[in-house]
């Protein structure tokens, strides 16, 4: 019993004291103002590199003010942020009239949206993720581990038939983004 207690003291501080890092962002505010400030972000205790989403994509993104201070900014006021992540890639999270909260740009075409919204799980606090495809004038689709996903971006890039052999080469189970973009890039092509 004195072990596990030791063990759960130690697992509660790591977690307690999980790492957090101040990163360099662009925040475009809703009434058109802009703002050049760090965000605050948690860090992934095992990967020191990973960021946790959540920092940005719920109620409140911690902005550090002109003092250093910082500040709890309500979502709702924003309307864009860039960054880049601590893996060097450019990340954008924006305000959709669809969803409560940001969520982040993963392609953003004229004909078709890539979004990815996150949510916390009601269970475990992990985050969570669902993908979503927008076209103007039709449904908003959901990309799902017990979906045809390959269907759906065949439905959605119909007036393309050019990219059905693209498309049958994606794996959806080990989807890589670049992957994707490209076949969302040429779809914007014409």
């Amino acid at each position: 019993m004195k072990n596990f207690l030791v063990l759960f003291l130690v697992l509660f501080t790591i977690v307690l004291h999980a790492q957090k890092e101040n990163i360099d962002a662009k925040i475009i505010f809703k009434d058109g103002t802009e703002q050049n400030s760090k965000i605050k972000f948690r860090v992934n205790m095992f990967w020191s590199d990973l960021i946790d989403e959540s920092s940005v994509a719920f109620k409140d993104v911690l902005v550090m003010d002109q003092n250093g201070k910082l500040v709890k900014t309500p979502s709702s006021l924003i309307q864009r942020i860039e960054f880049i992540d601590l893996k060097n890639k450019k990340r954008v999270f924006a305000s959709r009239p669809e969803y409560k909260y940001l969520v982040e740009m993963l392609f953003e075409g004229k004909k078709l949206q890539w979004v990815r919204y996150y949510n916390i799980h009601s269970y475990d606090g992990s985050t969570q993720q669902t993908d979503y495809f927008h076209k103007p004038k039709m449904k908003t689709v959901a990309l799902g581990v017990f979906s045809n996903n390959r269907k759906k971006l065949k439905e959605l890039t119909g007036d393309r038939p050019d990219l059905i052999p693209l498309i049958e080469k994606i794996n959806f189970d080990k989807l890589k983004e670049e992957a994707l973009i490209e076949i969302l890039q040429k779809y914007e092509e014409v």
